[in-house]
């Protein structure tokens, strides 16, 4: 089995354009894709192909490979397609994308019982949902140079009667020459908190856990180099940067090792050997 170069996306180019198109609620606008608090989606009005897509115009011509959709309420079943233009009017097509499943296969084959509701397709059912972090994204085979994005969804059988967004991303992608060393650490962090009754009886005030992880890239060139510290330059602890531990993995593994994330800590380069660099990062995922 090959296992794909760690992936980095950034910066985030949602936030230099301009949004329009589709039908959604005026308490829960589209200018909410371009809002840091994923809690706080846009909202369609309802659920019909004409209400959940939307346009991004970047004003200029702009190189992306990664697109996202942080924090969607669609359903199990729900499609999204990726179509890029020279202009907004879409006159010049640049890309054109596939109907994608929202929602990847999310367990193997001998894992849901028989006639369980994920036996049939394997993905989550809509009480399950919840249990998983709601990211959508595709990685496109090269980068391409745009000045507008439309994305279109298909969820039309939403039981909610509507589709939330909470952040789109729309990004370049960097893969190292050298994928991460062995010793990456991945896992969930809680902010859980835990009190205990004079009785013994321990209370709990839950918090949904994040992902995190910790690798190193040991063998940069002077190039690769500048794009690690253009990286912390640009996006410090506070940015974002979309994460992905292997980009040609299946969707199951897909959905829980690639993540929205912000970088916890800002770590020195160092200089190990000739004419070749190292460099440590730790992600925690935002949510």
């Amino acid at each position: 089995m090959t296992v794909a170069n760690i992936l980095l996306a950034w910066p985030n180019l949602t936030d230099t354009g301009t949004l329009s198109g589709g039908a959604w609620q005026p308490a829960l606008p589209l200018s909410a894709l371009q809002d840091r608090v994923i809690a706080h989606p846009a909202r369609s009005i309802d659920t019909a192909a004409a209400s959940t897509q939307f346009v991004l115009d970047l004003g200029r011509q702009r190189a992306a490979r990664l697109i996202a959709l942080a924090g969607h309420s669609c359903s199990s079943t729900a499609r999204w397609r990726v179509t890029a233009a020279a202009d907004a009017a879409f006159t010049e097509l640049a890309y054109a994308g596939d109907w994608l499943p929202v929602w990847p296969e999310v367990y193997a084959w001998d894992e849901p019982e028989w006639e369980d509701e994920p036996w049939w397709d394997l993905r989550p059912s809509e009480d399950e949902r919840g249990a998983f972090t709601a990211l959508a994204w595709t990685l496109l085979p090269s980068a391409v140079v745009a000045g507008a994005w439309r994305v279109e969804i298909d969820d039309a059988v939403n039981p909610a009667g509507y589709v939330d967004v909470g952040r789109l991303v729309i990004a370049p992608a960097w893969q190292p020459a050298g994928n991460a060393g062995y010793g990456l650490s991945f896992g969930y962090e809680t902010g859980t908190r835990v009190e205990a009754s004079l009785g013994g009886t321990e209370y709990f005030d839950r918090r949904r856990p994040t992902r995190s992880t910790r690798f190193q890239l040991d063998w940069l060139d002077a190039d690769e180099r500048l794009r690690v510290l253009d990286l912390q330059r640009e996006v410090g602890i506070d940015g974002e940067v979309f994460y992905c531990e292997d980009p040609d993995a299946s969707g199951r593994t897909a959905l829980r090792t690639a993540w929205f994330a912000r970088l916890r800590t800002l770590t020195a380069l160092e200089y190990p050997y000739y004419a070749t660099h190292s460099a440590a990062f730790e992600l925690t995922e935002l949510i």
